[in-house]
């Protein structure tokens, strides 16, 4: 099962932006945490040795999130449809994402 995420992350690897989490934090919280929350169920898929059915159903929600905000990001809709500009301090959107994301 753990070949299966590599070659997800292999593949998107191909695709993904610098700074995306951090503009999904700003600019997409919602999408942001469906990731975080879906990364944290692949874990305890791994670790309690869940179903591959089950693993494949939550890969496939992370690869969707992932290319429908990389194609935002990447479309610069941040800066035309609304989204917040892309001036926010990175250091200080990182450092809190990161904050956030360990309390959890």
């Amino acid at each position: 099962m753990i070949k299966m995420v590599e070659r997800t992350l292999d593949q998107l690897n191909s695709y993904y932006p610098p700074g995306l989490y951090d503009w999904m934090y700003v600019n997409n919280k919602s999408d942001y945490d469906n990731l975080i929350k879906i990364e944290n169920n692949i874990d305890e898929l791994l670790i309690n040795n869940g179903s591959e059915e089950h693993l494949r159903g939550l890969l496939m929600e992370f690869w969707k999130l992932h290319k429908k905000n990389i194609e935002l990001f990447s479309n610069g809709h941040n800066r035309n449809e609304g989204y917040q500009s892309d001036n926010y301090n990175l250091q200080h959107v990182r450092t809190e994402r990161l904050q956030e994301r360990n309390a959890i």
